[in-house]
């Protein structure tokens, strides 16, 4: 679906780990700080996780390519339009 990408996810990596911080402080039972690190430390493993996933299944093509391949194809339909009017001249 294209909503988040690795390079996005990766580049907020630092607000994410803010928020999972807050989130293990609100959830555990303890003011103790390891135990707000233990419970911390999966979830930022599984963020972690989920950049190397949205890596591997993220588009491969490179933009320049489609940029290229947009612009030929522009150029094909421009040069389609003037030989369709140049027929309709004669």
């Amino acid at each position: 679906m294209r909503l988040v990408t690795a390079r996005f996810l990766w580049r907020n990596i630092k607000y994410a780990i803010l928020i999972i911080f807050i989130a293990a402080a609100v959830l555990t039972s303890s003011p103790d700080a390891w135990n707000q690190t233990m419970f911390a430390a999966p979830m930022i493993g599984l963020y972690l996780i989920s950049i190397v996933i949205a890596w591997i299944v993220g588009p491969k093509n490179d933009t320049r390519s489609s940029r290229r391949a947009d612009s030929t194809k522009l150029r094909l339909v421009f040069a389609a339009t003037v030989i369709d009017q140049t027929r309709r001249r004669r």
